[in-house]
């Protein structure tokens, strides 16, 4: 299962949500509810324990689905990683996209 989660984010339609100094495992899914659109992405980074679970979950009309939720999960990673770092090390924090509230 966890080879599984890795090539979502590696290959599939998670791959949004890629860093390359982090992995990620994850999941997306795209369904409808009552006429709307749910795009929903569920994943953790790994260490050698866990430290962070996202879970992004849209609901709205077209642009709602899967890849785009892990694609805010993506930056959400990133920009975990680089509260993380000290200040010398840290770099620009990724834009996040139009309409998404930080």
């Amino acid at each position: 299962m966890k080879e599984g989660l890795a090539a979502a984010v590696l290959y599939g339609t998670g791959r949004l949500a890629y860093d390359p100094d982090v992995q990620i495992y994850g999941k997306t899914g795209t369904c409808s509810e009552d006429g709307a659109r749910l795009g929903w992405f569920v994943s953790y980074a790994t260490e050698p324990q866990p430290k962070y679970v996202v879970v992004v979950l849209l609901r709205g009309g077209r642009m709602m689905f899967g890849p785009h939720a892990a694609e805010i999960a993506g930056r959400l990673y990133h920009n975990l990683r680089l509260r993380e770092q000290p200040p010398a090390q840290a770099s620009t924090p990724l834009p996040m996209p139009l309409g998404i509230a930080r």
